[in-house]
């Protein structure tokens, strides 16, 4: 997995990083808004179950997100991962960019 890291491009690693910090399905990933991250924890409502939990942040998660935060500025409700103009990722389109 550091390997991975290291060579892993800045939408590649925050998908994962997402998907490992959360622990959660993947289809919940692009789900994420930038009001669900309190510094500290991602708080989700989960969508198959629709049960709301509280994630805490790995250190490689909370990485991820202070430079994708730098990157842009963040909005409450604008999802973290997006496509290349801003607008929410489907996740169809995550799970190609995955898959390649």
């Amino acid at each position: 997995m550091d390997k991975w890291r290291a060579d892993a491009g800045a939408l590649h690693r925050l998908i994962f990083e997402i998907g490992a910090g959360s622990v959660q399905r993947p289809g919940d990933w692009v789900a994420f808004n930038w009001g669900d991250d309190d510094g500290e924890n991602l708080w989700l409502t989960q969508g198959k179950t629709d049960v709301e939990r509280l994630s805490p942040f790995t250190s490689p998660l909370k990485a991820v997100l202070d430079t994708e935060a730098a990157r842009l500025t963040p909005h409450p409700a604008r999802t973290i991962i997006t496509l290349q103009d801003g607008s929410p990722m489907y996740y169809r389109r995550m799970a190609e960019i995955m898959r390649r």
